[in-house]
C-alpha cells in the first residue's frame, strides 16, 4: 500500500522519479495546506498518511516517521450511530 501511494505522488510530478526526501516534503506540505500542524525537522519516509483529514494531524519537532500507516479517522462511531 505504501508503495502505491509513493508511486502516485511520483506520477503527479510529471513522471519524474522523486527521492524519499522529496516525497516527504510533498507530504508535509499537503498536511500543512490541509490545516495540519507539522513541526521543524520532520521526515516521513516509506509511510502512508491519510491525507483525507489532515487537519487532525499534529506532528511535533524533530520527528522521523518510517514504515508507518497513519489514519486520521476510523469507524468507531459507526457502532453507536449506525
Amino acid at each position: 500500500m505504501k508503495h502505491i501511494f509513493l508511486n502516485f505522488i511520483r506520477q503527479i510530478i510529471n513522471g519524474k522519479k522523486l527521492s524519499e526526501e522529496e516525497v516527504s516534503k510533498i507530504i508535509i506540505r499537503k498536511i500543512r495546506e490541509g490545516g495540519g500542524k507539522v513541526g521543524d525537522n520532520v521526515d516521513i519516509l516509506n509511510s502512508t498518511i491519510d491525507l483525507g483529514w489532515p487537519y487532525f494531524l499534529i506532528i511535533g519537532d524533530d520527528v522521523t516517521i518510517t514504515n508507518a500507516h497513519i489514519l486520521c479517522h476510523d469507524a468507531s462511531l459507526y457502532k453507536k450511530i449506525g
